[in-house]
């Protein structure tokens, strides 16, 4: 209940040496580890809580778990199997998280017409998939 998120930290030198960017100050990317440890990766507060430069919630994401991601690789000990590590197997892709909130907000904007027609269709789809395991079932006993 009351656990902290391990964010990794870097040093100035490891910042200028693997982490600029040329979209993204150090000052903005200070800032953004600043919020992330004090609002514990809640981005949606962190972004109501972002004075610089305007960025949307999926550039904060990207930026900070682009950087988690290389202080992961770069900090690894070599007996260390980071290919499990959930940021390694499950890499932020910002499109996709785009995407994924464009598909939500569709849904929630449907018509009630809409609505309705997707039950008929999906009850249709059952039955045609109902009929057709009847089929099967009939041909494998008649062979």
């Amino acid at each position: 209940y009351n656990k902290k998120i391990r964010i990794l930290e870097y040093s100035a030198d490891l910042y200028k040496n693997h982490l600029t960017s040329e979209d993204w100050s150090k000052e903005e990317t200070d800032h953004l580890f600043d919020l992330a440890k004090r609002f514990d990766l809640r981005f949606v507060v962190m972004h109501d809580r972002w004075k610089l430069k305007p960025r949307t919630i999926e550039a904060l994401k990207e930026r900070f778990y682009d950087i988690q991601t290389k202080l992961l690789k770069l900090n690894q000990v070599p007996d260390d199997d980071i290919s499990q590590h959930p940021l390694i197997k499950f890499p932020f892709k910002k499109e996709q998280e785009v995407k994924r909130k464009e598909q939500i907000q569709s849904l929630f904007l449907r018509t009630t017409q809409q609505i309705q027609l997707e039950k008929e269709l999906l009850t249709e789809t059952k039955n045609i998939g109902d009929t057709l395991l009847e089929r099967k079932k009939t041909y494998t006993r008649s062979c």
